[in-house]
């Protein structure tokens, strides 16, 4: 989008350009305007000359930090590592909401980063990868989201996600966490992408790995439904 018609302030803005920030922000830019904020100014005029996100072409609205205009509602798709510093960018963009949709469970340093600004944590199942200069959808997932972010999850809908407010969105992002014990680093180890590890000769390793972590982080206090 040229300056000319770019909004004053952005419906949504996505905070993080990996591969599942470009993919969230492709479809959701078909619906409307879409801020993409990258963590420099390099990678932002890299992506300004566009990138092949699956069969299309997307020409990203893309600003670096400190250039991150205005939006009513703000997504955090960086490294959990990065939380601190994206807080900080959401904060400055004076949105109604922050949303992360990171692995791990960062909800508690984002709120403390956006102040008075409501913050909080939801999860996806969502996937993509970099495949060099492309990003690759890697299946399609469910993305839940705190009480609170309806706005964000019509706007998700819209743009073809399975997405919709979960009332014990505690309880989904610790079974998420489960999960991502056990998925995170197999899929780093043999290369592949997450949904491979659900085929031979992956699967029995990840089971094994889910069995071993949820007794563990069980008696550490993280009361999850075993069959989530």
């Amino acid at each position: 989008m040229d300056s000319v018609h770019r909004p004053a302030r952005f419906p949504l803005a996505i905070i993080g350009a990996g591969a599942l920030g470009l993919h969230f922000a492709a479809r959701l830019a078909a619906q409307g305007p879409v801020a993409v904020v990258a963590r420099n100014e390099q990678r932002a005029a890299v992506l300004r000359v566009g990138v092949d996100i699956g069969a299309q072409r997307y020409v990203p609205d893309v600003f670096a930090p400190e250039d991150a205009p205005a939006a009513d509602w703000v997504l955090v798709l960086v490294k959990a590592a990065d939380t601190t510093d994206a807080a900080r960018t959401a904060r400055a963009m004076a949105p109604r909401g922050v949303l992360s949709l990171q692995n791990g469970l960062t909800g508690e340093m984002l709120a403390a980063g956006c102040g008075a600004i409501p913050a909080d944590q939801g999860i996806t199942t969502e996937g993509a990868f970099r495949d060099g200069g492309r990003v690759v959808p890697a299946g399609a997932g469910e993305t839940l989201l705190p009480p609170g972010f309806e706005t964000v999850a019509a706007a998700l809908v819209a743009a073809g996600f399975s997405a919709r407010v979960e009332p014990d969105i505690a309880a989904a992002r610790l079974a998420k966490l489960l999960v991502n014990v056990a998925i995170n680093p197999l899929a780093a180890l043999f290369r592949v992408p997450n949904g491979a590890l659900l085929e031979a000769p992956h699967r029995g390793l990840l089971d094994a790995l889910v069995d071993e972590a949820w007794p563990v982080l069980h008696a550490a206090g993280l009361q999850v439904d075993a069959s989530a």
